[in-house]
């Protein structure tokens, strides 16, 4: 069960430490776990990388309109750091600004 809730944790994004495992198949999981863990963040980090690097203003957003990436050739497309327009509505970037 505190191996579950760790999982839990982690999948939402939340630190989680796993208990140390006390029988065979509970070792197990918690390797393949960790495993998995460290290929997500693996990938993860290689993907920042590449759409960080990229010529091509990329903006990522989940299916509520609220952006989760803005690499650094939107900042300079768009004139606005990624700490401006993290959490923020798409919308708010094609809006017309008034002067």
């Amino acid at each position: 069960a505190r191996a579950a809730s760790a999982l839990r944790a982690a999948a939402s994004g939340q630190a989680a430490t796993l208990p140390p495992p006390l029988t065979p198949e509970t070792n197990a999981l918690v390797v393949a776990f960790e495993t998995m863990r460290n290929q997500i963040h693996f990938r993860q980090h290689r993907l920042e990388t590449i759409l960080d690097s990229a010529a091509e203003g990329i903006i990522t957003f989940d299916a509520l309109g609220a952006v989760q990436g803005f690499n650094r050739a939107s900042q300079e497309l768009f004139g606005k750091s990624e700490t401006e327009v993290i959490g923020r509505s798409i919308d708010e970037l094609f809006s017309p600004t008034p002067h």
